[in-house]
Protein backbone atom coordinates (compact mmCIF):
# COMPACT_ATOMS: atom_id res chain seq x y z
CA UNK A 1 0.00 0.00 0.00
CA UNK A 2 2.67 1.86 0.79
CA UNK A 3 4.01 2.18 -2.79
CA UNK A 4 0.71 3.21 -4.38
CA UNK A 5 -1.01 -0.70 -4.64
CA UNK A 6 -4.58 -0.24 -4.86
CA UNK A 7 -6.69 -1.71 -1.86
CA UNK A 8 -8.15 -4.12 -4.53
CA UNK A 9 -5.05 -4.93 -5.46
CA UNK A 10 -3.42 -5.35 -2.36
CA UNK A 11 -6.58 -7.78 -1.59
CA UNK A 12 -5.94 -9.66 -4.24
CA UNK A 13 -2.47 -10.25 -3.27
CA UNK A 14 -3.34 -10.87 0.41
CA UNK A 15 -6.40 -13.23 -1.30
CA UNK A 16 -8.65 -11.38 1.19
CA UNK A 17 -11.70 -9.44 0.55
CA UNK A 18 -11.17 -5.96 -0.33
CA UNK A 19 -12.39 -4.57 2.60
CA UNK A 20 -10.78 -6.27 4.91
CA UNK A 21 -7.83 -4.11 3.25
CA UNK A 22 -9.93 -0.74 3.37
CA UNK A 23 -10.65 -1.26 7.32
CA UNK A 24 -6.96 -2.19 8.17
CA UNK A 25 -5.55 1.35 6.43
CA UNK A 26 -7.87 2.84 8.17
CA UNK A 27 -7.10 1.35 11.43
CA UNK A 28 -3.41 1.98 10.70
CA UNK A 29 -4.30 5.97 9.72
CA UNK A 30 -5.44 6.02 13.07
CA UNK A 31 -3.51 4.16 15.65
CA UNK A 32 -0.48 2.98 14.00
CA UNK A 33 0.60 -0.51 14.32
CA UNK A 34 -0.87 -0.64 17.49
CA UNK A 35 -4.29 0.29 15.71
CA UNK A 36 -3.98 -3.42 13.95
CA UNK A 37 -4.06 -5.13 16.87
CA UNK A 38 -6.82 -8.04 17.34
CA UNK A 39 -9.88 -5.94 19.55
CA UNK A 40 -10.75 -9.15 20.72
CA UNK A 41 -9.24 -8.89 23.54
CA UNK A 42 -11.74 -6.30 25.03
CA UNK A 43 -14.58 -8.46 24.72
CA UNK A 44 -13.94 -9.55 28.26
CA UNK A 45 -12.96 -12.99 30.04
CA UNK A 46 -12.95 -15.83 27.45
CA UNK A 47 -15.94 -18.08 27.49
CA UNK A 48 -14.34 -21.51 27.41
CA UNK A 49 -12.15 -21.70 30.40
CA UNK A 50 -10.60 -24.77 31.85
CA UNK A 51 -13.41 -25.29 33.74
CA UNK A 52 -15.42 -25.25 30.89
CA UNK A 53 -13.37 -28.24 29.17
CA UNK A 54 -13.65 -30.09 32.12
CA UNK A 55 -17.38 -30.36 31.64
CA UNK A 56 -16.86 -30.96 28.20
CA UNK A 57 -15.04 -34.03 28.54
CA UNK A 58 -17.01 -35.35 31.53
CA UNK A 59 -20.26 -35.14 29.08
CA UNK A 60 -18.66 -36.84 26.26
CA UNK A 61 -17.85 -39.97 28.43
CA UNK A 62 -21.27 -41.02 28.04
CA UNK A 63 -23.77 -40.90 25.33
CA UNK A 64 -26.94 -38.27 24.81
CA UNK A 65 -29.08 -41.07 26.27
CA UNK A 66 -26.94 -41.31 28.99
CA UNK A 67 -27.88 -37.68 29.91
CA UNK A 68 -31.93 -37.66 29.64
CA UNK A 69 -31.28 -37.25 25.78
CA UNK A 70 -33.24 -39.44 23.18
CA UNK A 71 -30.64 -39.39 20.50
CA UNK A 72 -28.00 -42.26 20.40
CA UNK A 73 -25.15 -39.59 19.29
CA UNK A 74 -23.67 -36.28 20.32
CA UNK A 75 -23.97 -32.83 17.91
CA UNK A 76 -22.15 -29.78 18.75
CA UNK A 77 -25.75 -28.03 19.05
CA UNK A 78 -26.64 -30.89 21.74
CA UNK A 79 -23.85 -30.63 23.54
CA UNK A 80 -23.92 -26.21 23.88
CA UNK A 81 -27.37 -27.64 25.26
CA UNK A 82 -26.28 -30.02 27.72
CA UNK A 83 -23.42 -27.81 28.50
CA UNK A 84 -25.52 -24.66 29.19
CA UNK A 85 -28.11 -27.12 31.51
CA UNK A 86 -25.13 -27.87 33.55
CA UNK A 87 -24.30 -24.28 34.54
CA UNK A 88 -21.82 -23.42 31.91
CA UNK A 89 -22.38 -20.33 29.67
CA UNK A 90 -23.41 -20.78 26.15
CA UNK A 91 -21.23 -21.37 23.09
CA UNK A 92 -22.05 -20.87 19.47
CA UNK A 93 -21.81 -23.84 17.62
CA UNK A 94 -18.42 -23.17 15.88
CA UNK A 95 -17.28 -22.21 19.14
CA UNK A 96 -18.00 -25.71 20.49
CA UNK A 97 -16.32 -27.07 17.62
CA UNK A 98 -12.74 -25.53 18.43
CA UNK A 99 -13.17 -26.72 21.92
CA UNK A 100 -13.66 -30.25 20.96
CA UNK A 101 -10.73 -30.12 18.63
CA UNK A 102 -9.10 -28.94 21.45
CA UNK A 103 -9.62 -31.94 23.35
CA UNK A 104 -9.13 -34.55 20.64
CA UNK A 105 -12.55 -35.64 20.02
CA UNK A 106 -13.02 -36.16 16.21
CA UNK A 107 -15.88 -36.90 14.41
CA UNK A 108 -16.46 -40.78 13.46
CA UNK A 109 -18.91 -42.64 11.37
CA UNK A 110 -21.74 -44.20 13.41
CA UNK A 111 -21.25 -48.19 13.41
CA UNK A 112 -24.13 -49.13 11.38
CA UNK A 113 -26.85 -51.54 13.39
CA UNK A 114 -29.70 -51.32 11.24
CA UNK A 115 -29.83 -54.46 9.70
CA UNK A 116 -32.14 -56.16 7.00
CA UNK A 117 -35.11 -57.56 8.60
CA UNK A 118 -35.80 -60.40 6.54
CA UNK A 119 -34.82 -63.95 8.34
CA UNK A 120 -31.56 -65.61 7.06
CA UNK A 121 -33.01 -68.08 5.05
CA UNK A 122 -35.25 -66.03 3.10
CA UNK A 123 -31.77 -63.77 2.18
CA UNK A 124 -29.92 -66.34 0.94
CA UNK A 125 -33.54 -67.44 -0.89
CA UNK A 126 -33.77 -64.29 -2.79
CA UNK A 127 -29.57 -63.74 -3.37
CA UNK A 128 -29.92 -67.45 -5.03
CA UNK A 129 -33.18 -65.80 -7.32
CA UNK A 130 -31.19 -62.67 -8.28
CA UNK A 131 -27.93 -65.12 -9.20
CA UNK A 132 -30.17 -67.46 -11.80
CA UNK A 133 -31.69 -64.22 -13.48
CA UNK A 134 -28.06 -62.91 -14.01
CA UNK A 135 -26.87 -66.45 -15.04
CA UNK A 136 -29.66 -66.79 -17.43
CA UNK A 137 -28.95 -63.18 -18.62
CA UNK A 138 -31.77 -61.05 -17.11
CA UNK A 139 -30.53 -58.40 -15.25
CA UNK A 140 -33.07 -56.84 -12.62
CA UNK A 141 -33.33 -53.06 -12.82
CA UNK A 142 -31.56 -51.20 -10.12
CA UNK A 143 -33.56 -48.26 -8.09
CA UNK A 144 -32.63 -45.07 -9.09
CA UNK A 145 -30.09 -43.28 -7.07
CA UNK A 146 -31.78 -41.63 -3.93
CA UNK A 147 -30.26 -38.06 -3.43
CA UNK A 148 -31.62 -36.96 -0.22
CA UNK A 149 -31.11 -33.37 -0.79
CA UNK A 150 -33.12 -33.12 -3.68
CA UNK A 151 -36.04 -35.66 -2.37
CA UNK A 152 -37.56 -34.09 0.68
CA UNK A 153 -38.96 -38.22 1.96
CA UNK A 154 -35.69 -39.43 2.00
CA UNK A 155 -34.37 -36.00 3.67
CA UNK A 156 -36.58 -37.05 6.12
CA UNK A 157 -36.14 -40.42 6.36
CA UNK A 158 -32.19 -39.29 6.31
CA UNK A 159 -32.38 -37.04 9.11
CA UNK A 160 -34.69 -40.07 11.44
CA UNK A 161 -32.04 -42.76 10.54
CA UNK A 162 -29.38 -40.22 12.21
CA UNK A 163 -31.27 -39.05 15.18
CA UNK A 164 -33.01 -42.33 16.51
CA UNK A 165 -31.86 -45.45 14.97
CA UNK A 166 -28.33 -45.57 14.58
CA UNK A 167 -26.61 -47.00 17.64
CA UNK A 168 -29.94 -46.90 19.34
CA UNK A 169 -30.45 -48.84 22.62
CA UNK A 170 -33.62 -50.21 22.41
CA UNK A 171 -34.21 -53.73 23.06
CA UNK A 172 -37.83 -53.99 21.54
CA UNK A 173 -39.25 -52.67 18.32
CA UNK A 174 -41.95 -51.13 20.63
CA UNK A 175 -39.20 -48.90 22.21
CA UNK A 176 -37.75 -48.47 19.01
CA UNK A 177 -41.27 -47.00 17.36
CA UNK A 178 -41.67 -45.08 20.57
CA UNK A 179 -38.90 -42.86 19.63
CA UNK A 180 -39.41 -42.81 16.12
CA UNK A 181 -42.86 -41.29 16.95
CA UNK A 182 -41.32 -39.17 19.46
CA UNK A 183 -39.11 -37.65 16.79
CA UNK A 184 -41.28 -37.13 14.13
CA UNK A 185 -43.60 -35.08 16.51
CA UNK A 186 -40.61 -33.20 17.96
CA UNK A 187 -39.15 -32.54 14.08
CA UNK A 188 -42.82 -31.09 13.02
CA UNK A 189 -43.59 -29.23 16.05
CA UNK A 190 -39.70 -27.72 16.56
CA UNK A 191 -39.29 -27.66 13.02
CA UNK A 192 -35.89 -28.90 13.31
CA UNK A 193 -34.29 -31.99 11.61
CA UNK A 194 -32.37 -32.84 14.97
CA UNK A 195 -34.76 -31.07 17.68
CA UNK A 196 -34.51 -31.09 21.63
CA UNK A 197 -35.59 -34.06 22.31
CA UNK A 198 -35.77 -35.62 25.56
CA UNK A 199 -37.24 -38.97 27.96
CA UNK A 200 -39.89 -37.08 29.32
CA UNK A 201 -40.94 -36.39 25.63
CA UNK A 202 -41.70 -40.06 24.71
CA UNK A 203 -43.73 -40.80 28.03
CA UNK A 204 -45.96 -37.73 26.27
CA UNK A 205 -45.84 -39.35 22.99
CA UNK A 206 -46.31 -43.36 24.46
Amino acid sequence: MGRGASCRATAKVLECATSTVVVAVRRYQEGGRQGLRDRRERDGRAKVDERFRERLACVLEGTPEDWGWCRPTWTRELLCQELALRGQVRVSVATMGRTLASLGARLKAAKPVVECPWPSWKRQRRLLELKCLEVNGIHPPLPPAVLPQGNRVERVWLDLHANVPRNHRCRTMDQLMVRVHAYLSARNAQRSASPSLRRVDLWRTS
